[in-house]
């Protein structure tokens, strides 16, 4: 009888209120355990929750609370996020060059995430996205993607940053990403000295999935996996000449046509594309099918 009279708050106040996960996730930390602040209490009882604090525990612990919420988050994707500490590395063979603490993906960003952001957003599909990418279920005819776990590609800097706008990260600039994959010791490639030819996706006809045989090994020093090869990631750093007349701090340039790039991608055959320090620039509205991307946010 109590989870009807939730039911019945008013749901206009939320849609208009916007996004609610933040809230979302305090009230899963109560459920959990967690304490039931007073401030807690007043963002419920302003989306229509009962009035008494006694009653929004009982709903909390009952799941009533969670689950009226969860249907108004954004949809969940894992980007499996990983720390990377800051400090001082070798970034284009500059010793010293300093970095703050970040997150990056584990992973580059799938087909079946990015199919979440259009399919949430409205947001226009890959051109690269024809019948030859789409199966239709047997009882509904709804449309999926077959290659799910298929680095997205087809997608511009400016559809990389709406995605990881969406997610509430960001890109990776050009350092963070130099830092992710080359660890403190600035190494030629992710995994270290030695380029192995099993480890990556290159000389190939198309792209690989991300969790393929093989993706682990190749992976940093931290864990992140897929930074040389399958396909080209935007960073959200200028392609235009880096200045080092401050070694420890330099200066990247703050506008230009093309987007830096990092990490080689599927058809390459020139080793030197995939080392960690190799940039490469591609312009800000292209939209080809060995480009895709990675998220990151501050730690």
């Amino acid at each position: 009888m109590f989870s009807k009279k939730i039911i019945s708050f008013n749901l206009s106040v939320v849609v208009e209120r916007g996004d609610v996960d933040e809230l979302y996730n305090k009230v899963v930390s109560v459920q959990n355990g967690g304490e039931l602040t007073d401030e807690l209490v007043d963002a419920l009882k302003s989306f229509g929750f009962p009035v008494v604090k006694s009653r929004i525990s009982q709903a909390i612990q009952s799941g009533g609370i969670p689950s009226i919420l969860l249907r108004f988050c954004r949809p969940r994707i894992d980007l499996n996020m990983i720390n990377i500490p800051g400090g001082e590395f070798i970034f284009q063979n500059v010793e010293g060059v300093r970095v703050n603490g970040f997150r990056v993906s584990r992973d580059l960003i799938t087909n079946a995430q990015y199919k979440v952001f259009c399919d949430s957003t409205g947001y226009q599909l890959p051109a690269f996205w024809d019948d030859r990418l789409f199966g239709f279920e047997a009882e509904d005819e709804t449309r999926r993607v077959v290659g799910h776990y298929l680095p997205v590609v087809g997608v511009s800097f400016y559809d990389a940053q709406e995605f990881a706008k969406w997610t509430g990260k960001r890109l990776l600039t050009e350092l963070e990403w130099e830092r992710a994959a080359a660890g403190p010791m600035g190494s030629f490639f992710p995994w270290g000295t030695l380029f192995v030819d099993d480890w990556i996706v290159f000389k190939d006809s198309h792209t690989r999935p991300i969790n393929r045989n093989g993706v682990e090994m190749g992976k940093s020093v931290e864990g992140v996996r897929d930074l040389a090869g399958n396909v080209w990631e935007w960073t959200r750093s200028f392609y235009e000449r880096i200045d080092f007349s401050m070694p420890r701090d330099p200066i990247f340039a703050t506008e230009g046509e093309s987007i830096s790039c990092r990490g080689g991608a599927y058809w390459i055959h020139n080793l030197d594309y995939f080392k960690c320090s190799h940039r490469h620039g591609i312009s800000k509205n292209i939209r080809d099918n060995s480009t895709g991307f990675r998220v990151g946010d501050d730690l």
